[in-house]
């Protein structure tokens, strides 16, 4: 008697913690955004208050999950690719732990060097979120999850679209530092437009899904138009690799439509997915024609970005090798890096001290090198191979629970959530190989692995639209 009772005590004090986890990551995406407008406005940055905030949530979530780790650990309930993407995953952070402790700078390594502030106490956090996201098991509680990001979402692209049309207006002041920076591009909470241009395709890849798969007509048109707005907001940001994960956002789920309609037995399912597939095309030309019409009014000012990359993808294919050039720079940044690989193949030079080089370029000397621009190579350099090659292990892991989820559910007219977080997940890795993890979007793609990686049923037909 004395076991049951100290079991039932332990299933409800798991059930309450359960509750609370949910409710941070419910709070992430509105507190980030709190976060990035206090830094912008306050400190002509948005990562300083920003990434204070994501290490408390770590350890929060760390302390809140655990329970939950150890009742389905008890009961049998983690299947093989959960198993697996926790190994990779801490695998992972313990080759980070070892990088830190070999850095040529420790300091840095722990707390991120300035304005990016991805040390490993931030990269601990990221692994957090999405250890305690992975138990999100109830389908509602996950549709709040994305409502609350694509709700906060949209009010930063309101901001950023003020941004571009207000940005000498006094309520807009500090949006001039950024304008002599960059140009007049919207930057929205995030502060950059790169950076921007990242949390873009998160939405972007959550509103294309859910306008193709989602059976209620309002919801629909909601998101039909939230594609238009992301869209309208990535051609303002003028970054190259949003549009980039957007186009292979529509090539991945135009690919998991034709496959799956293929496979469906009834043609009332086949229906589902010609629908679905004619919703993707409206979207996708839609969105185009917002991108033509923004670069009509404003004299193809935003051309200019895929003329330099069908150019750069040219000359690579010709001479097969880069140029320094290449991709505003990336060309030259990539080789650099590629170059301190052979004496930190092992483990890195240490998270975040890349600046420690004082690497500059040829062309703009007071410019310093401090991140790869392309995560993969940032890992490779920063934290060595065997930790890019464990980072490459539980992406793997996080694609096979979705492909496990999407054999478990495809044939549901009412699963939209599942395409929703793959399309999300695969267009931010995408656009990922072209840009840089900072700390005002990348909790966004770990809270979608984790979201991802839990198996859990769909709607059935007889159940209320969504």
């Amino acid at each position: 008697m004395n076991f049951i009772a100290k079991q039932d005590s332990f299933d409800s004090l798991t059930a309450v913690l359960h509750k609370y986890t949910t409710a941070i990551l419910i709070s992430i995406p509105v507190v980030l955004s709190i976060c990035g407008y206090i830094g912008l406005i306050y400190f002509y940055q948005s990562s300083y208050p920003t990434e204070s905030f994501v290490q408390f949530i770590g350890i929060s979530l760390l302390l809140t999950s655990g329970s939950s780790f150890f009742t389905l650990k008890s009961q049998r309930q983690l299947d093989h690719c959960r198993r697996n993407s926790y190994f990779s995953l801490l695998t992972l952070a313990v080759l980070g732990i070892i990088s830190t402790i070999f850095s040529i700078n420790i300091t840095l390594s722990i707390t991120g060097s300035p304005k990016r502030y991805e040390g490993i106490l931030t990269l601990l956090s990221y692994y957090a979120i999405f250890f305690a996201s992975s138990f999100i098991s109830n389908r509602r509680a996950k549709q709040i999850i994305l409502a609350v990001f694509i709700g906060t979402g949209l009010i930063q692209c309101f901001y950023a679209i003020a941004q571009h049309f207000l940005s000498n207006t006094s309520v807009f002041s500090s949006t001039a530092i950024f304008n002599a920076l960059y140009g007049q591009t919207s930057h929205g909470f995030v502060g950059n437009p790169n950076f921007f241009g990242s949390y873009l395709v998160l939405l972007n890849g959550l509103a294309f899904a859910a306008f193709c798969f989602i059976q209620c007509r309002l919801f629909r048109w909601f998101f039909y138009l939230a594609t238009l707005l992301f869209t309208m907001l990535s051609t303002y940001s003028n970054t190259t690799s949003s549009w980039i994960g957007m186009f292979f956002i529509v090539i991945l789920l135009s690919l998991l439509i034709l496959i799956y309609r293929s496979q469906t037995q009834t043609s009332d399912q086949k229906v589902c997915f010609n629908q679905a597939l004619k919703r993707l095309v409206i979207a996708t030309i839609s969105s185009l024609s917002m991108f033509l019409l923004i670069n009509f009014l404003e004299n193809w000012k935003y051309m200019r970005g895929l003329i330099t990359l069908s150019t750069d993808a040219l000359n690579l294919l010709q001479q097969q090798q880069l140029q320094n050039q290449m991709g505003s720079g990336r060309g030259f940044i990539w080789k650099t890096c590629l170059a301190l690989l052979p004496e930190y193949w092992l483990h890195g030079c240490g998270p975040d001290t890349l600046s420690v080089f004082n690497l500059t370029f040829p062309t703009n000397p007071n410019v310093i090198i401090d991140k790869a621009h392309n995560e993969f190579l940032q890992i490779a350099v920063t934290q060595g191979i065997p930790a890019l090659l464990a980072y490459l292990s539980f992406l793997y892991f996080v694609l096979r629970c979705a492909l496990t989820n999407f054999a478990k559910s495809h044939s549901s007219k009412n699963d939209w959530i599942n395409y929703a977080l793959l399309a999300a997940f695969f267009g931010y890795l995408v656009q990922s190989f072209f840009n840089i993890s900072v700390v005002t979007v990348a909790p966004y793609f770990w809270l979608i692995c984790g979201l991802i990686c839990f198996s859990d049923q769909p709607q059935t037909e007889t159940e209320s639209p969504e």
